[in-house]
């Protein structure tokens, strides 16, 4: 079960640099395809898996900055939405015509709302579990039904990184920007959690002798567990390249 919680955990981690880039073409298209996107993701996942092997952690109030920016455009998008709003199109099935993807659909929801990270999460912090949830489906339903009853768009226009065209249309250029800046952000901060507790897992793993002394090993300079750094962002390179809804599938099946 270890290992193949490493595998999902560090499969995860590449579709963060992937998120990154998918809305960041929005407002820099030649990252939409080629070898400019395949560029920004390979020195973007290096450069991330740098900062964690010198241990740079964000950590106390930086993590409050860092959410109050990347969630502020989402609560500013869904109040200047409000007038806009026609609730029919809550009721819409889509054209016709179009098929219905549930498997993309729960595919993302799980991956979305995963709380796999605690063994036991009910009994082991049940308020801020509570509150968690609360928070995060908010943060998902709000500024949804927001866009889905302000903007009419066609159903195949929606993909991972709409929501910043969605900004544009709502209030205009200077929301999109934030919400890319908000979207980088706080895919960085995924990334850096995600890819530390993959490391950690194999150092913890290696000090059970369940694998080799080697993957215990530290950095002299940082004391940060190298080998596990150095093999959750190969691997995490190796399927970065993939879709990102082929990643969250690939991640959910572990």
């Amino acid at each position: 079960m270890g290992s193949l919680k490493f595998l999902s955990g560090v499969i995860n981690i590449a579709a963060f640099p992937v998120l990154c880039v998918d809305y960041l073409e929005k407002i820099i298209h030649p990252l939409e395809s080629g070898w400019p996107r395949h560029i920004s993701i390979l020195i973007s996942t290096l450069v991330l898996s740098f900062v964690n092997y010198t241990e740079l952690a964000i950590v106390g109030w930086a993590s409050v900055l860092l959410g109050v920016i990347s969630l502020s455009p989402f609560v500013i998008m869904s109040l200047i939405a409000m007038p806009k709003i026609q609730p029919h199109r809550w009721l819409s099935l889509g054209p016709k015509g179009v098929k219905r993807d549930w498997h993309l659909f729960f595919n993302t929801l799980f991956w979305n709302l995963n709380f796999w990270e605690v063994d036991n999460p009910q009994m082991t912090f049940p308020r801020a579990l509570l509150v968690a949830v609360v928070f995060t489906c908010l943060a998902y339903l709000v500024p949804l039904f927001a866009v889905i009853g302000a903007v009419s768009v066609d159903q195949r226009d929606w993909g991972s990184g709409f929501h910043a065209d969605a900004a544009e249309m709502i209030a205009g250029k200077w929301l999109k920007v934030w919400m890319e800046v908000g979207a980088v952000l706080s895919a960085i901060g995924l990334f850096e959690a995600q890819l530390s507790s993959c490391a950690y897992q194999l150092e913890g793993m290696a000090n059970l002798a369940i694998l080799p002394k080697l993957f215990a090993s530290r950095s002299k300079w940082f004391s940060t567990p190298w080998v596990g750094i150095l093999l959750s962002t190969l691997i995490t390179i190796g399927m970065s390249y993939m879709d990102f809804t082929d990643i969250i599938s690939s991640a959910n099946f572990l």
